[in-house]
């Protein structure tokens, strides 16, 4: 390699500031802002709180929480079953279909917030979730949000059944248990 300059040295084209033309610069702040989301009445949320929406969120939760069948020891897809309530929210019951136990989950919007709270008898400790209906754009967004919170709060009950000594109940697969404990 005769010939070639020992000199390493980073070349700097001629008028830009060090660290090339991608190098950080002054300068203001754009004039253009996204506008902010106004948020969701009472009405508005009762009015997307519907049957087809409760119809979509059975068949999306649908398979994926299995649960142990008390009597054949077998693994069994936990029942879920969305309904309307009389406050203009939904209703979600989950259940073990040999036992009958299991728990509800309550979507409604109270002082501005819409939420979902898990009630049970085991006390578990699971937090009430907020949801951001605002940015549902159809019943496609709050199915995926609504299901998304939803397992992820059957989660934290595994997790306390599982903290407690009990068996727990289980995710479908161990796929799909190991991307809720990856979160």
């Amino acid at each position: 390699m005769s010939g070639m300059s020992a000199d390493i040295s980073a070349r700097q084209p001629k008028g830009i500031p060090a660290g090339g033309q991608f190098a950080a610069t002054v300068h203001g702040e754009p004039a253009v802002a996204l506008p902010a989301q106004p948020p969701v009445t009472q009405e508005q949320f009762s009015a997307l709180m519907t049957e087809e929406l409760a119809v979509k969120i059975d068949a999306s939760l649908k398979g994926r929480i299995r649960g142990k069948d008390w009597y054949s020891g077998s693994r069994v897809d936990q029942v879920f079953e969305a309904e309307l309530d009389d406050e203009g929210g939904l209703s979600v019951y989950t259940r073990q279909p040999s036992s009958d136990e299991g728990v509800t989950y309550a979507i409604s919007m109270a002082d501005g917030t819409a939420r979902i709270t898990l009630n049970d008898d085991y006390n578990t400790g699971v937090k009430p979730r907020d949801l951001h209906p605002e940015l549902w754009t159809g019943p496609d967004d709050a199915v995926r949000e609504i299901s998304h919170v939803i397992l992820d709060m059957e989660g934290g009950v595994t997790e306390a059944a599982a903290s407690r000594g009990e068996t727990p109940d289980g995710f479908a697969s161990d796929a799909e248990y190991r991307r809720w404990k990856e979160r």
